[in-house]
């Protein structure tokens, strides 16, 4: 059940990783005053507009005022795209950050998540991956064994962990090599 309060329905919709959080951001977005500035709608699609996700620069973008959800404070969003050396590969990374310490954010991130979808945690990392297997997406529950390997399934990852400013980081991550179009445009339809 979606939450009541639009910033927490639009935050719970982009845990799931996939086009859902652009749909609620259709939805939602305008109700939303952290969001109105940066809120672009191309297509049907709404998106958060970053100044140029494909630059080191331009991958973020400051909330004024702060993005609340469930009392706490995101202060910014990212929006990475990063072809690799090989170009077979691109990782696509979207999230929020907040200077909320983990202790803080961890419990209202796994509040919003369905009981089948928790995270695990690695290390100090905490983490839900998911491959593309056969057509659909499976969860992968010990995914310490992946760490290090490239991709050779598409892979859709969310993760929650301490940023390196101090703060928390909450972020979707795709990648594969190859992705395959219709997977992207199912998970990332702002992405074209």
């Amino acid at each position: 059940m979606a939450p009541d309060n639009p910033s927490a329905a639009v935050f719970q919709a982009f845990l799931h990783c996939d086009a859902r959080f652009f749909d609620a951001l259709e939805r939602q977005g305008a109700r939303i005053n952290a969001l109105n500035p940066a809120l672009k709608t191309a297509a049907g699609i709404s998106r958060i507009a970053v100044p140029d996700r494909a630059s080191d620069e331009g991958q973020a973008l400051t909330f004024k005022p702060t993005f609340s959800v469930n009392g706490i404070e995101f202060v910014e969003f990212i929006d990475e795209i990063t072809q690799f050396e090989s170009k077979s590969e691109t990782a696509y990374y979207w999230g929020f950050n907040t200077d909320a310490p983990l202790n803080r954010v961890l419990p209202m991130v796994q509040a919003l998540l369905p009981a089948s979808r928790t995270l695990s945690v690695d290390g100090k990392t905490w983490a839900r991956i998911d491959l593309f297997k056969a057509g659909q997406w499976r969860g992968v529950p010990e995914h310490a064994l992946l760490k290090g390997k490239p991709a050779v399934l598409p892979e859709r990852v969310l993760i929650v962990e301490t940023h390196e400013g101090g703060g928390t980081r909450v972020v979707c991550g795709l990648q594969a090599a190859p992705l395959p179009a219709a997977v992207l445009r199912s998970l990332r339809p702002d992405v074209q």
